[in-house]
């Protein structure tokens, strides 16, 4: 998908074309999506995010994508749902409890599309 939205340009110097720290480079959703996720924790009074969520978050949901434009949609779709919850979904989210959330449509939906 990167590829697909690479333009024409310059070329790009060797060892410089995967570098997430330059600052020309666009955001990657997925990062966005998760950085977003990480600080709604953060930002509940009962949850704090560990040092490495980003990162966590980033691979997890990295590796569940099948390189479709649907799947990736569906798990920035589930991430920013995620972000949105109510502290209380937060905590049992990040408790482990399986209680229905207000994501948990957005959560399967990313499943099916994505696991398949």
């Amino acid at each position: 998908q990167s590829v697909r939205s690479c333009e024409a340009g310059d070329p790009v110097a060797p060892g410089d074309g995967g570098n997430q720290e330059d600052p020309e480079l666009p955001p990657d959703e997925l990062a966005l999506a998760c950085d977003a996720l990480c600080q709604a924790i953060d930002s509940c009074p009962t949850t704090r995010a560990e040092s490495d969520c980003l990162e966590v978050c980033v691979t997890s949901y990295g590796s569940v994508e099948n390189g479709s434009s649907v799947c990736r949609g569906a798990l920035i779709d589930t991430l920013n749902c995620q972000a949105a919850m109510t502290c209380g979904e937060i905590e049992n989210r990040v408790r482990g409890y399986d209680a229905f959330d207000s994501c948990r449509e957005a959560d399967d939906h990313a499943a099916e599309v994505c696991l398949q």
